[in-house]
């Protein structure tokens, strides 16, 4: 054997040390401002890392530092138009680097007039094309039910634009659906897809109106303009099946369900006619509790999204990637907010530019303490096309078209003004311990927070700067089964003695995360979270044992 030198061996070892790891990264607009040329870039956290380094770069240039964080995000700013920009980040503990990502790649563009705006603070609708079309018709099916809440039909309207809907032509009614539920059945998460001979198909998970006992499928097809034909309810291949989604690509088609009560999920291939159950490929999140699982396919990869069973309180959301979907799939990473932002992971709706952004169901209704109408909320996804990783985030307002087809362009979020909190100085007076976790930046992360000594207490940013503040989102620690909201007002100070009203929640019932638009004009220095009580949603009662902030995240300018 040649002589090795150790210059050598310390090139070896630096390649071998370090690895690429996951990024992603998507472009968003300030609220005021015409063009889209700001980037919030996410990753997947590295163990042992204590600072990570945000690079950027244009064209073949020279990559420079744009930023650094203790966390797992990172805004970049007011980038130049029409140029493709990288971004990597690299992961140091000390001044010891351990990993680097991958490059994400973006281009800032001036948007065209053609975007449909998503309200996430009301209730809002989605307007996108079916993509149910033949002969240049839409065609919508809308279900129908009894007040008691059991099926009563399915309308088909039609259109020419794909938007503009009407016709109320019954196509399928609970006399044949029902049936088999002695005439008193309910249909949850129905789905159409086009299937490539022109047929329209529909999986749906099938129950008695009374209770979930049956744990069916329920699957449908039609011809464009045709009756609408009922194929049968069942359990696919002997398997209960709960919360279930249907998802194609080209001309293959999948059936993907909750099953054992929920404890686990379901991966099954369908027929070429995409009407019966081929064979289970396999079983994924086993025993997760997991449901409303969403399929969206990027960049060659495969993400399933779902949330985590808890009735209809808000819950962590995860995914899981994989190239193909017999798998290997990854193991489960979480994505977004410990809550989802307040609500559980949804449909994933996508776009002609290769983007996508999951419609996030709010069940507040629902909830123990209701908490106003349900709805849902349009949450832009980031995902990269190098590791299977994907990202998404909550905005104010959203932007949208299926017109669009430029590359990163279909969807962005409108934010507030610029995060001013991250890494800042904070302070409390309810302890120290790990205080600087709860504006690090990181907010799906379910471990990690600032536990307060006392309720009430008070958590205060040293923003360092007087800044005009727009919005304060607040992140909270979820505990499965014992999930709480808390009662709260932020106030801000020039000087850090007399403070003054930025937004209250006095009223709030929402779990886990609290979005509050600033009341004031005013400048302030510090932004201080005064926290009165926090309270079990299930019943009302006192829950200070289960406190803890995650992420104060203040923006402005």
């Amino acid at each position: 054997m040649g002589f090795i030198s150790s210059s050598t061996i310390l090139l070896l070892y630096a390649h071998l040390a370090t690895a690429d790891f996951p990024s992603a990264a998507q472009l968003f607009q300030l609220s005021g401002q015409d063009t889209v040329n700001n980037a919030k870039l996410s990753w997947q956290a590295v163990a042992g890392a204590s600072i990570y380094e945000v690079e950027q770069r244009s064209g073949d240039g020279d990559f420079s530092t744009v930023g650094t964080t203790a966390g797992n995000t990172h805004d970049v700013y007011d980038l130049p138009l029409n140029q493709p920009l990288d971004w990597r980040i690299t992961a140091r503990s000390n001044q010891t680097t351990i990993d680097q990502s991958a490059l994400v790649s973006l281009t800032p563009f001036t948007p065209s007039a053609d975007y449909n705006t998503y309200d996430n603070t009301v209730a809002s609708d989605a307007l996108l094309k079916s993509e149910l079309v033949f002969n240049k018709t839409y065609y919508r099916y809308d279900y129908e039910a009894y007040s008691n809440g059991s099926f009563s039909r399915f309308v088909e309207k039609t259109s020419s634009d794909g938007y503009t809907y009407t016709g109320n032509r019954t196509v399928l009614t609970s006399t044949t659906l029902c049936a088999s539920a002695n005439y008193s059945c309910k249909l949850e998460r129905q789905q159409f897809l086009k299937h490539p001979d022109g047929h329209f198909i529909m999986w749906a998970h099938f129950e008695r109106s009374q209770d979930y006992a049956l744990g069916q499928v329920a699957v449908a097809h039609a011809s464009p303009g045709g009756e609408l034909i009922f194929d049968g309810a069942f359990q696919p291949l002997g398997h209960d099946s709960r919360d279930m989604t249907f998802f194609a690509d080209g001309e293959d088609a999948w059936l993907i369900s909750s099953t054992n009560t929920n404890t686990d999920m379901n991966i099954y291939s369908l027929t070429k006619n995409w009407t019966a159950v081929d064979e289970l490929l396999v079983q994924v999140n086993k025993a997760a509790y997991r449901e409303a699982p969403a399929v969206v396919k990027q960049n060659g990869w495969f993400y399933l999204f779902t949330s985590r069973a808890a009735g209809w309180l808000p819950s962590q959301p995860q995914f899981i990637a994989a190239r193909s979907m017999a798998g290997p799939w990854s193991a489960a990473v979480d994505i977004g907010n410990t809550a989802t932002f307040a609500s559980q992971s949804g449909v994933v709706e996508s776009l002609p530019s290769v983007q996508s952004f999951m419609l996030a169901d709010r069940w507040s209704a629902n909830w123990p303490i209701a908490g106003g109408p349900n709805r849902q909320l349009a949450l832009p996804i980031s995902s990269s096309g190098a590791e299977g990783f994907a990202a998404y985030h909550f905005y104010p307002t959203v932007k949208y078209s299926d017109q669009v087809s430029g590359a990163g362009q279909g969807v962005f979020g409108v934010q507030e003004g610029r995060i001013l909190s991250v890494g800042r100085p904070s302070s409390s007076n309810a302890g120290s311990s790990d205080i600087s976790l709860a504006n690090d930046g990181t907010q799906d992360t379910p471990n990690a927070f600032f536990t307060p000594s006392q309720v009430p207490f008070w958590y205060q940013i040293d923003l360092g700067n007087a800044s005009t503040v727009s919005r304060v989102e607040l992140s909270t620690n979820m505990v499965q089964g014992s999930e709480t909201y808390y009662d709260f007002n932020v106030t801000g100070s020039a000087d850090g003695s007399s403070f003054s009203l930025i937004g209250s929640k006095h009223d709030n019932v929402d779990v886990g995360f609290v979005s509050v638009a600033s009341q004031s004009q005013e400048k302030f220095r510090y932004v201080r979270l005064n926290v009165n009580s926090i309270e079990n949603a299930h019943n009302g009662n006192e829950a200070d044992w289960a406190r803890g902030i995650s992420e104060v995240t203040v923006y402005g300018q």
